[in-house]
């Protein structure tokens, strides 16, 4: 998992959002998974699950969620 200090508050932010997946895809050609398939890690979706998995999975993503507030 990809940690690392920013300021949201600064420009220099911008450029350091695609760290996260740069590091990511680095642990991943060292045979590393994602730890999730959060916002950040949706792109390394299939270095975690294979074909058969994910079409599997893919519907109960797809809906709707109930929010109560």
């Amino acid at each position: 998992m990809a940690t690392f200090l920013t300021d949201s508050r600064r420009k220099k932010y911008f450029i350091n959002i695609p760290l996260v997946a740069i590091l990511t895809k680095a642990a991943v050609s060292f045979g590393a998974e994602p730890y999730g398939l959060g916002l950040w890690n949706a792109a390394f979706v299939h270095n975690l699950f294979n074909k058969t998995k994910y079409a599997e999975l893919r519907p109960t993503k797809l809906k709707p969620t109930l929010i109560i507030s």
